[in-house]
């Protein structure tokens, strides 16, 4: 979540960090999206048809070598071969983490970012006389503490300087 230090802190080498919570609803949301069978498993027509119309612009649009790898990287996180909810979510981090400026995270980063521009700020006067900030989402409603997609945005904006633009992502790799 915003704030806490999941990288290093208290972690065995080769351990895997937790997800963080903003990064799993949208695994959840493009596992869902590519699931079209309904069956609960993605197969690589799924995944090859998820990352030509999601990945545009990366190293997996088009990539049959990348999107083998990814395949297999997702298979290989259960014992059934098979990729669940669980396996996609688990591979697509474990893959972000071995490689934070890969194919993978560059994808993901472009959907975080995509997700967090869904996101509208308003201000509302307050007892007092102070102003408040309601955060709006068309498909999450409103909120009044800032959602953990904005505060990680923000802070990879900072990361990059002010100038950063999303082309600067496709670039960057």
């Amino acid at each position: 979540m915003a704030g806490e230090n999941t990288r290093g802190a208290g972690r065995r080498r080769g351990e895997a960090t937790a997800i963080p919570p903003y990064v799993r609803e949208l695994c959840d949301a493009l596992f869902a999206m590519s699931d079209v069978s309904g069956s609960g498993q993605l197969t690589t027509i799924d995944l090859t048809r998820l990352l030509a119309k999601r990945a545009k612009g990366t190293v997996l649009e088009g990539n049959a070598h990348a999107i083998f790898a990814l395949r297999t990287l997702l298979a290989s996180q259960a014992s059934h071969g098979e990729i669940r909810g669980e396996e996609f979510a688990t591979g697509l981090w474990k893959s972000i983490e071995a490689d934070p400026n890969g194919a993978v995270a560059q994808w993901i980063l472009l959907e975080l970012m995509e997700e967090a521009e869904r996101w509208d700020q308003y201000e509302y006067p307050a007892p007092g006389g102070a102003h408040a900030v309601l955060y709006r989402h068309p498909t999450a409603g409103d909120v009044r503490e800032k959602p953990a997609v904005l505060v990680a945005m923000e802070r990879c904006a900072a990361l990059l300087g002010e100038g950063a633009r999303r082309s600067d992502v496709t670039t960057a790799v």
